[in-house]
């Protein structure tokens, strides 16, 4: 190792082979940073020449140029990359953001009919309940549709949808006094949207699943 070293050393002295040595390191730096960079070839030989020529030592120069290529590896291997499901926009939120909201939120609140009817307040989180509701939504419901909830979709739940966009509220005639309406609720776009993307997101599992029964 020690004769290693010194016959390094001796060709870094040598006048001729330093020179050379010299020449095939500016060339590579040049080259590597014309690739990473937008920058001609010439504009940054010309600027690794313009270094060289101050009174900097060599050795030092050559870490600042290799902790640059470090750094710019670096930067690109952890970058994060965009992935096209979970960073979809919709609405205010990327699928992502809103999946992992409705997932950590719940909504235990009780309507003056589920406490009649003694029924405990829904601790499931919003991401279950909007799966459960889906269907309901899609066919839009009002005060008077019959869903056994004791008026939980209808009056807790819809209209905290609204919040997110995943619902919308309409005026509905009234079928016995069609000059007066009723607020109902029915899925938007968006919660149409916010669907279909969980589908992509647990089609794998769902997969899974299937492919268990069948074994």
């Amino acid at each position: 190792m020690k004769k290693f070293k010194e016959v390094v050393l001796n060709i870094w002295k040598d006048p001729v082979w330093s020179k050379v040595i010299s020449v095939g390191i500016i060339a590579i730096i040049t080259i590597s940073w014309a690739k990473i960079t937008n920058h001609s070839w010439k504009e940054i030989y010309d600027f690794v020449l313009g270094v060289l020529s101050f009174k900097l030592p060599v050795y030092l120069f050559l870490s600042i140029v290799a902790l640059y290529f470090i750094v710019k590896v670096c930067i690109r291997l952890f970058r994060k990359r965009k992935d096209p499901l979970w960073d979809e926009q919709i609405g205010n939120y990327t699928f992502k953001e809103l999946h992992n909201t409705l997932f950590t939120e719940t909504f235990p609140v009780t309507t003056m009919r589920m406490q009649m009817l003694g029924m405990p307040a829904p601790t499931d989180n919003l991401l279950f309940l909007f799966q459960m509701y889906y269907s309901y939504l899609n066919k839009g419901i009002d005060f008077d549709d019959n869903i056994d909830d004791g008026g939980y979709l209808y009056s807790v739940l819809a209209p905290k949808f609204v919040g997110y966009g995943l619902v919308e509220a309409y005026q509905k005639p009234l079928n016995d006094l069609p000059d007066r309406t009723e607020v109902a609720y029915k899925t938007s776009e968006l919660g149409h949207k916010f669907h279909a993307s969980l589908d992509k997101a647990y089609l794998p599992e769902k997969i899974k699943e299937l492919k268990a029964k069948m074994k």
